[in-house]
């Protein structure tokens, strides 16, 4: 399945959600941030394709059962929306909510990343922002991992899309 255009952070996790549930019985529940059922989930063992902040077309495991967040507001709206218990490792820097604190950690974007500690997660997605550098995604990509970058905002229309 195809999809073009820039998605928002939600809108995305939205879709795996939803495919989650639909594949498993309800874990968690099959809705998207809003309460709707998005209709561009893929069933179990397919795959979607997003086009991220970058431009580049994303392939992502449906469901995306083991995510790593690469940044703080990631992790932060991964926890709002839900999705927190998805997440199998973050960046040094994800402090908020309380419950990231016992997530294991990656590196730093800011820094350097474990990539050793990355493969041995076995991620299904990397959600990345823009304070990950090019280079960083273009190693995890190398590595045949698939990376997600969500756009900063430039403006409160923007936030509101990428937590809404």
């Amino acid at each position: 399945m195809k999809r073009k255009g820039r998605k928002n952070l939600a809108g995305v996790l939205g879709l795996w959600l939803a495919a989650g549930a639909a594949c498993t019985g309800g874990d968690p529940p099959g809705r998207g941030p809003s309460g709707d059922r998005p209709s561009s989930a893929a069933p179990a063992g397919e795959t979607l394709k997003l086009e991220d902040g970058l431009g580049r077309e994303v392939t992502i495991k449906c469901p995306a059962r083991r995510v790593i967040s690469l940044a703080p507001s990631n992790t932060e709206i991964l926890w709002a929306v839900g999705a927190g218990r998805r997440i199998v490792a973050c960046d040094d820097d994800s402090d908020y909510p309380p419950e990231a604190a016992g997530i294991p950690r990656i590196g730093s974007t800011g820094g350097k990343l474990s990539l050793e500690k990355i493969l041995v997660l076995e991620p299904d997605v990397l959600l990345a922002a823009e304070i990950t550098s090019r280079e960083q995604v273009g190693s995890l990509e190398g590595l045949g991992l698939s990376v997600f970058l969500v756009p900063n905002p430039t403006d409160f229309k923007g936030l509101f899309e990428n937590i809404s």
